[in-house]
């Protein structure tokens, strides 16, 4: 199943901390008072950034979720969490909480450093099982209820092939 992007609170966020930071730069340079001259262009830069990733996988219908037999997609993140990793996904309002049985191994696939930070430290420094988050404020779900019927299908058939496999290879081991 594909689910898209959706306009909601997150785009209005980035947009207007992206609006906000312009006003400040124009601002500043008309009255030519420059206390910290890098701060508000570093800031545009971050937001402009979200906003223009965001608006690309909007307007070219570019799908935020992929979920199927094997794996979940996040493009958002650009993570793809296998369903033999997966330990265990939790839904709440605004995210999908998903505990993996080896977190370390996802570490590498978060590509942005600001992300990473959280997991690493919940690893390393706190040593806690930390679960990987997908953000579903800004993904266009219909049918929550349906959302989570699907989940729950696609672990139940992964953990009924692993455990299918399992059982086909118990009769080879117990030969003598």
């Amino acid at each position: 199943m594909t689910y898209y992007l959706k306009f909601g609170r997150y785009f209005f966020l980035i947009l207007t901390q992206f609006i906000i930071s312009i006003v400040w730069i124009i601002k500043d340079y008309i009255k030519d008072y420059h206390i910290w001259p890098w701060f508000w262009p570093t800031i545009a830069l971050i937001f402009g950034f979200y906003l223009v990733k965001f608006l690309y996988k909007k307007l070219f219908n570019k799908p935020a979720l992929v979920i199927n037999e094997l794996y979940i997609l996040d493009n958002v993140n650009n993570v793809k969490y296998y369903w033999d990793d997966i330990n265990e996904v939790i839904e709440t309002d605004d995210f999908l909480y998903i505990y993996l049985y080896d977190p370390k191994k996802y570490l590498s696939k978060i590509n942005n450093p600001v992300r990473r930070i959280g997991p690493v430290i919940s690893l390393y420094f706190f040593k806690k099982r930390t679960p990987y988050q997908i953000g579903l404020h800004t993904i266009k779900i219909n049918d929550r209820k349906e959302f989570l019927e699907l989940l729950n299908n696609y672990s139940i058939a992964s953990q009924d092939a692993a455990n299918s496999i399992i059982k086909l290879k118990r009769p080879f081991t117990n030969i003598r």
